[in-house]
């Protein structure tokens, strides 16, 4: 540790901890800077180790910001405000929390089954919505990627309400 020895490790935690709850996109890379500046960045602490406990907090807070921004995608009230992404970027965001999730031995199934609940809900509201012609779809994946994620989420094709399949893109707006 550089300088004062007395380094208060909760508060450079806390800090960090803020950092991660407001990260972009793929908190995992936030994670990775501040295990950076709190190990080996120059302007950092200097601390030869984080202690596990601290460890852990931080990377539960990449599990519960990805769970933030899977969902946000999920919510029909978002979908006129500049956060909001579409099921393509829920979809790619799951993808690299399962993967987090893996790698960490942390459970994915309450994330999985809130969003199994909230994909339905959003479909429902998103088909309803263009089929009455209260608004143009938002839907920025193909049906066969919206089926492979309802599947990812345990729900079965016959979950998915009749109809989406014509308001879904031909081309998914991300490269899965």
């Amino acid at each position: 540790m550089r300088g004062d020895d007395a380094v208060d490790i909760d508060a450079l935690v806390e800090d960090e901890l803020l950092m991660l709850r407001h990260s972009g996109e793929i908190p995992e890379i936030a994670l990775h800077q501040s295990i950076h500046f709190l190990c080996n960045d120059p302007e950092g602490p200097g601390l030869e180790t984080i202690p596990e406990e601290a460890l852990m907090r931080l990377k539960q807070a990449v599990y519960h910001r990805y769970r933030v921004i899977v969902l946000r995608d999920l919510k029909p009230e978002n979908r006129d405000l500049s956060i909001y992404r579409g099921p393509a970027r829920s979809i790619m965001n799951f993808s690299r929390m399962e993967r987090f999730c893996e790698l960490e031995s942390f459970d994915i199934g309450p994330v999985r089954e809130e969003a199994a609940r909230m994909l339905e809900n959003f479909l429902a509201q998103e088909l309803d919505d263009v089929k009455s012609g209260r608004r143009k779809s938002v839907m920025n994946c193909t049906f066969a990627e919206l089926t492979d994620f309802a599947l990812k989420l345990g729900l079965s094709p016959q979950d998915l309400p009749p109809g989406l399949e014509e308001i879904c893109p031909s081309r998914s707006e991300y490269d899965f």
